[in-house]
Parts: structure tokens; C-alpha cells; sequence
């Protein structure tokens, strides 16, 4: 694997398009130093986060008419738990496939992104997520269901190796990030019963599936959150909102410093992705770049390690966005780039 040039750019993940070709030309357009795939929630219910990666999971039901996704949990749940593990130990990611009908995004960029691109970047929703995130017909999710969260720690592991191959067609230095947005609630009354080591445990088996392929791993929240634990989970990028967030990670100083010093990135989420972007400006968000470095290194990190392990993106995902806006991000990405380039 290459190392990622200091200031490099990418995205998160999601467009507000509902064509495939055209969000994957808008992305090759910008000239991002890593493109992504891009997830298109506007396009079909079946590109959410978390029903996009439900494919094959044992006991899975995805009711496109309503928009729901639950586990049907009945006298059938051992037999499917069986079938899965089964299909599990052929070790063939190619039988996890994430479809054409639930990526768009993700064929069309594996069909049209030139050959032997310098980087390009996959997502996968993170297990926390998408345990948490879907419930059985009862409601509860299937995060307190031990056999099932351990089933969706193996199932993202295979999707996020199905990309990787398949983007490897494109080039050889690949990036995954895991999408964890519910990190931002860890720790809340929201969700009780949900302990460090638990999820330290599937986060780090996903981390460790993605880099065992040779894939550069990150691992994106866009909240606050606990990042002494990000860190553990071995990832080799960190991925936060720092437009609103860089003084929650100086909270973690000591952590995050021994982390870029063992080899790890920052991607930095300068160029917000909420009604703030249509007032920020490349020189508004350089200023602000330049005051969350000054931050962490007056709490002892060093400064140029924080220049040399840098990668610029939008805040997240720019999914909610209207199509200009989107345009807007990507525009002031590329020029913050360039004025610090």
C-alpha cells in the first residue's frame, strides 16, 4: 500500500442523485486524490445505510412497499443462522455480494472509473449501526441478540471484502471506511448495555478483516464520541466532523498523538455538510482547519504530524443535501485543498 499523501481528499459516502452515472461523473469530476462510490438514499429505499448491507443476512426481511427492515425471528432462525455459516465457511466474499439493485453507486463506479486510479474509496456500515439499527418484529434490536450481532460482524466483513475486490479491478490502494454514526450516541441512555469491549470486539473484527485484505481501514463518526476507543479498535484512519467537532478530540490528546505516531490519519471533515456550507468559504474553512491543529497541538501533538496524516472531507455524508449543494461541498473541497496545496 501506498502512503496517502498529506492532505489528500475523498468523500464520505452518500449524493442526493438519483442517477448513478451522473453522481459517479460529479465525483471523478473534483479530482479527489481518492473518488468513492457513492450511496444514493434518494434513489431506492434499498441504498440506506443499513439496508444496503442486509443482503443474505440470516433471518432478514426488506419490505421495499413499506420501507421497513426487520428479523423475523420464528422456528426457522436456526436453520437460517445454519445456512448463513455455511455459506460463511466457503470464505468466498463473491457469496455476500452487495447487488447492482442495492449499490448503483458502487457497479457504476466499478464500471466506469479509469483503470489504475492512484487510490479510490468503498464504505461499509459499521456493525454497531447496523445491529442497532434493526430490530426484530418485536422491536428490539438485534444488538442485544448475541448470535445475531456476531452474524452481522461476519456478514460487513464479507461485503466490505466483496468491494475491496472489486474495486481492486481499479487500483491496487484501496480505502474503506466504516460508517458508524450511532458512536455518537454511545454512552447515552439511548442505548443501554452496550459496553467497551463488546464493541471494541466488533469493530476490531471488521478492522481486521478490511486491513488482513490490504486495504487501508478508517472509521467515521460524525458526532462525538468516545475516540480513545476508536483508536483501539486498530483502524488506520479516524474520520470526524471537525468543522464542529475538533475540541472533542483534543479531549483524547494522548491517544490520538501516540496514534499518528504509530502511522495512523486524521480525516479531517472540514467542509460541513449542513445549511453552513452555503456561508463558509475555502479561506473560512482553511482558517478553521488551521485552528483545530493549533488546538490538538497545544495539548502535545505535534504539529507536523498533524499536517504530514491529514485527509481533508466533507463533514458526512452529503446525502440530505439538495444536488447543488452537493456540487457546493465537493467545489469548496477541492479549493481548500488547493489553497493549502
Amino acid at each position: 500500500m501506498k502512503n496517502l499523501p498529506p492532505l489528500g481528499t475523498t468523500g464520505i459516502g452518500s449524493l442526493p442523485d438519483t442517477d448513478a452515472v451522473k453522481a459517479c461523473s460529479k465525483i471523478l469530476s473534483f479530482g479527489l486524490t481518492a473518488p468513492f462510490w457513492p450511496q444514493l438514499p434518494k434513489r431506492d429505499f434499498f441504498e440506506l445505510m443499513t439496508v444496503q448491507f442486509s443482503e443474505g443476512f440470516p433471518c432478514i426481511t426488506v419490505d421495499r412497499t413499506s420501507r421497513k427492515t426487520w428479523c423475523q425471528i420464528d422456528d426457522t432462525r436456526t436453520s437460517r443462522i445454519q445456512e448463513f455459516y455455511d455459506k460463511l465457511l466457503k470464505n468466498s466474499p463473491e457469496q455476500f455480494a452487495i447487488s447492482r439493485e442495492f449499490a448503483a453507486g458502487l457497479h457504476t463506479f466499478a464500471d466506469t472509473v479509469p483503470a489504475q486510479s492512484d487510490f479510490v474509496k468503498g464504505h461499509v456500515t459499521g456493525p454497531l449501526t447496523f445491529s442497532l439499527g434493526i430490530s426484530d418484529q418485536n422491536g428490539t434490536p438485534i444488538y442485544y441478540d448475541r448470535e445475531l450481532r456476531e452474524a452481522a460482524v461476519h456478514l460487513l466483513a464479507q461485503k466490505a471484502l466483496f468491494e475491496i475486490n472489486l474495486l481492486r479491478k481499479i487500483s491496487p490502494n484501496i480505502i474503506i471506511f466504516i460508517d458508524e454514526p450511532i458512536l455518537a450516541a454511545y454512552g447515552s441512555s439511548a442505548y443501554v448495555g452496550i459496553s467497551e469491549k463488546d464493541v471494541i470486539s466488533c469493530e476490531s473484527e471488521l478492522v481486521s478483516a478490511i486491513k488482513s485484505s490490504g486495504a487501508y481501514c478508517g472509521l467515521h463518526c460524525c458526532g462525538n464520541t468516545d475516540w480513545s476507543l476508536v483508536v483501539k479498535t486498530g483502524v488506520d484512519i479516524v474520520s470526524f466532523d471537525a468543522f464542529s467537532y475538533a475540541h472533542s478530540l483534543a479531549l483524547y490528546a494522548d491517544f490520538v498523538s501516540a496514534f499518528l505516531e504509530r502511522g495512523g490519519y486524521l480525516a479531517w471533515g472540514i467542509v460541513p455538510t449542513t445549511a453552513e456550507i452555503s456561508t463558509e468559504t475555502a479561506d473560512s474553512l482553511v482558517q478553521k482547519l488551521s485552528d483545530g491543529f493549533s488546538l490538538l497541538s497545544s495539548k502535545g501533538i505535534k504539529r507536523q504530524s498533524l499536517e504530514e496524516r491529514a485527509i481533508l472531507t466533507p463533514s458526512c455524508g452529503a446525502g440530505s443535501l439538495s444536488e447543488p449543494l452537493s456540487l457546493r461541498v465537493f467545489q469548496l473541497l477541492a479549493d481548500t485543498a488547493s489553497l493549502l496545496t
